[in-house]
């Protein structure tokens, strides 16, 4: 095996790792709180320390695992005062990246070719019960959103969230009867409105966006 080859495989094995770690986290199987140790995820799954340790190292990074000296790495915990907090300046950017989007297009409209066909595969994932890929478009239904807005820095901004680490941890600690169908519908409404190219409404549209979200986390 080349070196080039290597390391792609390494890459794949600490990806696989990762979402191992993830759905475990999300299944109830691993708790906030929990103590992970990597010789035993090494064992559990057949693969070598080195993939585990990178692993870990990106779902630190991502915000689902913390670390402390001496008291090893577990999943973080978080209250929901933090997701409130989390979710008011999400509001905020998403709201920004609306204004910017439209007034970068001579037009003033927004082009939404990317943000429908993002919607339509949520619907095929709701449909076919395919929740991870679901979770994962629904971030990148607003992420392309403020991607739109052609500012890196709001983009940065934004992705420095840990966008993925948050729905996913409150979508299952705090919404465990969320359905698909609902999680993808809820885009259809907020697309709706960006349709309408008004941004008052739009503004609005956010704000609602996420307060019926919170709602489903039981906030």
């Amino acid at each position: 095996m080349t070196e080039g080859n290597t390391v792609i495989h390494r890459r794949v094995l600490r990806d696989e790792v990762a979402d191992y770690l993830v759905d475990a986290i999300l299944s109830g199987a691993f708790r906030p709180g929990e103590k992970i140790v990597e010789t035993r995820i090494s064992k559990e799954l057949q693969v070598s320390q080195g993939a585990v340790r990178e692993a870990i190292r990106d779902l630190i990074a991502q915000g689902f695992l913390e670390t402390e000296p001496y008291k090893g790495t577990r999943v973080r915990e978080f209250s929901p005062e933090e997701l409130g907090d989390y979710y008011a300046v999400r509001i905020a950017l998403e709201k920004r990246a609306v204004q910017w989007a439209r007034e970068r297009q001579a037009s003033g409209e927004l082009d939404l070719t990317e943000l429908r066909a993002i919607a339509a595969k949520m619907h095929q994932c709701a449909a076919s019960g395919d929740t991870k890929n679901l979770r994962k478009l629904d971030i990148d239904f607003h992420k392309a959103l403020v991607r739109a807005s052609g500012n890196a820095f709001l983009l940065r901004a934004w992705e420095s969230l840990g966008n993925y680490y948050w729905a996913c941890l409150g979508i299952h600690y705090g919404a465990k009867g969320i359905h698909p169908a609902r999680q993808a519908s809820l885009h259809d409404d907020l697309l709706a409105v960006l349709e309408g190219q008004d941004m008052a409404a739009v503004g609005g549209a956010i704000e609602e966006h996420f307060a019926d979200i919170r709602k489903l986390f039981g906030q």
